[in-house]
């Protein structure tokens, strides 16, 4: 699953292609207007700077996401890195309580990161071919497409998303630069510095379990968000030492969930 970092990243990507795709084309555009004669060319020229000014200004608007994305992260992870006032451990977390933590030893990392890597290789196998299948009948029957046409059109799509999809999740096991550790609030947790959403007006979580048959435990959260094509999940799964199954379990019974519609 990304993280908020990861998050704003993307959406600057995305605001500086459609900035500068927007500009580009409402520059020829608006250009070509002065040259024209309003025909059905000169419509379709002004249909087309109309759609660049509508890139342009959807650009400008990923961009001022980005930077609100960034100055939060910058401000949760500003009162992480400040001293707590009493001992080593945040009661609280950019004004939010903090429900639980745990500091993780490099033995129960590097199992995990193992254990990890494993499982998400094992669901995008289960992914990829829940997406071929599904993808190469939707090809077929809504574009008329032949077979051959939708298998190589899937394989592609599909490949790309499934890349995607593996490196967003592995991006945790990186060392990063903070400490190895696990806190938790009501609407986000951090794990290593990086800081991963639970609830905000975007994303929910539906449910919480605590593994306590793996080694080590795992505290999985599924949560959920909107897309275009509907609501989509993913999983943020946290490493439990030993010494910290206790309050995971508290975590798994106790935190605050949302059912989704049925």
């Amino acid at each position: 699953m990304s993280n908020e970092k990861q998050r704003s990243k993307f959406t600057t990507v995305v605001g500086v292609v459609l900035t500068v795709v927007g500009a580009l084309v409402t520059f020829v555009g608006g250009s070509a207007l002065f040259n024209i004669t309003w025909d059905v060319v000169g419509f379709l020229v002004l249909l087309l700077t109309l759609a660049g000014v509508l890139l342009l200004v959807s650009g400008i608007s990923q961009l001022y996401i980005a930077r609100d994305l960034t100055e939060k992260q910058h401000q949760i992870m500003e009162s992480l890195h400040t001293k707590p006032a009493d001992g080593d451990v945040h009661t609280t977390i950019s004004y939010q309580p903090v429900r639980a933590h745990w500091p993780i030893d490099e033995a129960t990392w590097k199992l995990f990161a193992k254990n990890e890597i494993k499982y998400r290789n094992e669901d995008n196998v289960y992914f990829s071919i829940a997406f071929f299948a599904l993808g190469t009948v939707t090809i077929m029957l809504s574009r008329s497409a032949s077979l051959p046409v939708a298998i190589i059109v899937t394989l592609i799509i599909g490949g790309i998303i499934v890349y995607i999809r593996r490196r967003l999740a592995l991006a945790k096991l990186k060392p990063g630069k903070g400490k190895k550790e696990v806190y938790i609030t009501d609407f986000f947790a951090i794990m290593n510095g990086e800081q991963y959403y639970l609830m905000n007006e975007h994303r929910l979580t539906s449910k919480v379990i605590l593994y306590e048959g793996t080694s080590p435990a795992i505290l999985e959260f599924t949560i959920h968000w909107q897309t275009r094509n509907g609501v989509t999940f993913d999983e943020l799964r946290l490493p439990v030492p030993p010494e910290a199954i206790p309050i995971a379990k508290e975590i798994s019974l106790n935190f605050k969930t949302v059912k989704l519609p049925l």
